[in-house]
């Protein structure tokens, strides 16, 4: 069967599994290429992948479980590509061991990225010497320097060795490479001196990326340097560069990329660089030390990416036509930004200006950009009230936190179809929430913290923004009890409602935040957040945010008790009740919550023992019990070793390590519920009178439950005391016998 078959092309389908031993039907005599992506064939690979002698493109890019790569290839292939299966072992062996059976090899490309092979590479390449021109072994696990042999590979067009653990020094070799059109040797830890004899022979290359983690390996170019090839794209990071940017770029006229990050560059940016933007489509210098003012208008081609970020630019900012994605964070920009950038920029998709020194109002003009997606502009110096003129179809993400901005809660903002994070924190906004709120329907991520917002939390949304993922109001004015509604809001992770003026108690129902029962996954991927973790205040980017469960309802007016329900948050990380009018015993099964970290109960009125299951929190490293009305016990090991004495302070009643007060017999079996507090004493008069009223009920129900049935019913009267004569009868007699017999006694002797 399918003998004419020529390609097979399963990748990505619902097909599980693939047969490790080919049906005798299935004749593929006439396959030429094979792929079979996404199929799990678990450690082993079936033979025959490698047997079917027509196949020349064999493609299986996440099949495999990992392990040693054992298969023999076979010598007709011309394309192999094995990503992102975790195969391990000596890279060595497969490069020259799997194709040792073969006279000649006819392998062109070999894509082994994303696995784990480790060693270090041949030193002689066999039979791949003369047929291999794309090899890409990057994000492995190889070690060892970059052999002689590299230059071996005549017929090399793409060598890609980025993201392993490889050092020691370049050889120049590399020059011998004449058909290297893209090489790609960062994120390794290189040393030693790259000159210009490494690049001498490579006039054919166009894409050049390079880094090192020893800050040790440089460049060294002469100034006058002409290469011997023009690039399209250089991509130099974390590198010794600088201080300069190189002359050699100006020979280079078919450069349209350009990432220069990390690469100790402080000069300013040189005119003849400037002279380049009409064709320059991605310019990358962030992380370096750059200052000067920017050129105020320069024309680039459709859709330029511009990254200046973390540098020490000044001046006013610049409106530079065609550019898609503006990156000017963190350098000391100031004045206002321009009224009519909307207009000027119309292309802009993501702006962000965060981190600089601007002043001023918010142009209602960037409101209005149609493709705008991301506007950041925190960390600044913006006053006034916001426009509330937004009417940006596809924004997904508004951060203006951080400025000096008034005025209510700019209620438009809630129309834009598309937005899902959203940051006002650190401002003086002020006023109830608007009824507009709940058209807010697909926020991820709400931070509203540090204004002067006033009113109830809004039961608006409990019942509308249920996608919420993080809702962050502390440190403003809101009031009344916490609504229930919040407790609809499933796939929270965050909820920070400190600082405020809320009262009531803590609703038991919080216990049905499931977000909170399994770890977070963050989607925003380039926001960040401040949370108080740990007694002081933490700044989470887009990759610590995943670690965080976060519940904070610390200084406001709450009371009652903790509902024992509330450890039903399996994966919460924080837990900060502190500084309330909380009341009751701590939650026995608190030791269930396995992954908290930060557990702060502090200036509240909790009452009795420590439970002793708290010892089980093995992941517990801020602990705060102070200043309550705890007795008995500390709970020792694990944890609790490390622990000083402060965190138990204002709890008279408590004993043991570390504290002087010493544990005796009495003061390990009383509960300590007595010692001061009303609550106790209501609770022992609550004890006494449960007593008292059974042993009245007993007394009721056992005598004059018999006497009242006697008086009622004559026959039974009659009975009962027939029933006492009888038994009276039989007493009398009784002792009448045992006294005679006593007599008897006494007259023999």
């Amino acid at each position: 069967m399918l003998p004419s078959l020529l390609e097979l092309h399963l990748a990505d389908t619902e097909l599980q599994t693939i047969p490790l031993f080919l049906p005798h039907f299935l004749n593929f005599t006439s396959l030429s290429v094979l792929d079979l992506s996404g199929i799990f064939f678990g450690s082993q690979a079936p033979q025959w992948l490698f047997n079917i002698s027509t196949v020349v493109e064999l493609t299986l890019k996440s099949c495999f479980s990992g392990g040693p790569f054992s298969s023999i290839i076979g010598c007709n292939l011309r394309h192999l590509d094995l990503p992102l299966n975790n195969f391990n072992g000596e890279i060595s062996e497969l490069l020259v061991g799997s194709f040792s059976r073969c006279r000649t090899s006819s392998l062109e490309e070999l894509f082994l990225w994303g696995n784990q092979f480790s060693g270090q590479l041949p030193n002689s390449w066999g039979h791949l010497n003369n047929s291999l021109r794309t090899l890409d072994l990057s994000s492995n696990s190889i070690s060892g320097p970059l052999p002689t042999s590299i230059g071996e590979l005549s017929k090399i067009e793409k060598l890609d060795l980025t993201f392993n653990k490889m050092n020691g020094s370049i050889p120049k070799s590399l020059g011998r490479l004449t058909e290297l059109k893209e090489l790609r040797l960062g994120s390794n830890d290189w040393e030693g001196v790259l000159s210009q004899d490494h690049f001498q022979g490579l006039s054919k290359l166009k894409f050049l990326s390079m880094s090192s983690l020893n800050r040790n390996f440089v460049l060294n170019l002469s100034p006058n340097w002409v290469p011997p090839f023009s690039l399209k794209a250089i991509n130099i990071y974390d590198f010794k560069l600088g201080p300069k940017f190189p002359k050699w770029l100006q020979t280079q006229t078919q450069l349209d990329t350009i990432k220069f990050t990390n690469a100790s560059i402080s000069e300013a940016i040189p005119s003849w660089l400037w002279k380049m933007s009409t064709r320059i489509r991605k310019l990358q210098l962030s992380y370096n030390q750059i200052g000067g003012i920017l050129p105020s208008s320069l024309l680039f081609p459709n859709g330029a990416e511009i990254d200046l970020s973390f540098n020490s630019l000044e001046g006013p900012l610049p409106l530079w036509h065609n550019v898609t994605n503006l990156f000017l964070a963190n350098n000391s920009f100031s004045g206002t930004i321009p009224k009519n950038i909307g207009q000027v920029m119309s292309k802009l998709q993501y702006l962000d200006l965060s981190g600089n020194k601007l002043n001023g109002s918010i142009p209602s003009s960037l409101g209005k950009i149609n493709r705008l997606y991301y506007l950041f502009l925190s960390k600044n110096r913006l006053s006034e009230k916001v426009h509330d003129q937004w009417m940006g179809e596809m924004i997904e993400a508004i951060d203006l936190s951080e400025n000096n901005l008034s005025g209510n809660f700019p209620a438009s903002m809630c129309s834009l179809p598309h937005l899902v994070q959203l940051k006002l924190s650190n401002n003086g906004f002020f006023g109830k929430l608007p009824f507009m709120i709940k058209n807010c329907q697909k926020l991820t991520f709400l931070d509203l913290g540090e204004n002067k917002f006033s009113g109830t939390v809004s039961k608006l949304i409990g019942e509308n923004l249920l996608s919420l993922q993080v809702l962050r109001m502390r440190a403003n004015k809101f009031n009344g009890n916490i609504t229930e509604k919040l407790c609809r809001l499933r796939e929270l992770h965050v909820l920070d409602l400190a600082q405020n003026n809320l009262s009531g108690p803590i609703p038991a129902c919080l216990s049905n935040l499931n977000g909170m029962k399994s770890r977070y996954h963050s989607e925003n991927d380039d926001f960040h957040m401040e949370l108080v973790q740990k007694g002081r205040e933490l700044e989470y980017d887009q990759n610590m945010i995943p670690l965080i469960n976060y519940l904070d309802l610390s200084s406001n007016n709450l009371n009652g008790d903790i509902s024992e329900e509330i450890t039903n948050l399996s994966c919460l990380i924080t837990l900060n009740v502190s500084n309330n009018h909380l009341t009751g015993k701590i939650p026995h099964k608190i030791g269930d919550m396995q992954y908290l970290e930060t557990l702060d109960l502090s200036s509240n009125h909790f009452y009795g023992q420590i439970p002793l299951g708290m010892s089980s929190l093995t992941f517990l490293n801020h602990l705060n019990l102070s200043y309550n009305n705890l007795s008995g016990p500390i709970p020792s090991g694990n944890q609790f070793s490390t622990f000083d004495e402060s965190i138990y302070e204002g709890n008279p009643g408590l004993c043991g390590s570390p504290l002087l007060t010493k544990c005796n017999a009495a003061t390990d079996e009383e509960d300590g519920d007595h010692r001061g507090h009303n609550g106790n004493d209501k609770e022992d008069k609550h004890e006494k009178l449960g007593l008292f009223v059974s042993i009245s009920l007993g007394f009721i129900i056992g005598f004059w439950g018999v006497c009242c049935s006697l008086v009622i019913k004559k026959t039974w009267r009659d009975k009962y005391f027939e029933f006492l004569k009888n038994v009276r009868d039989w007493i009398i007699m009784l002792v009448q016998v045992n006294v005679n017999r006593v007599q008897r006694i006494i007259a023999r002797h």
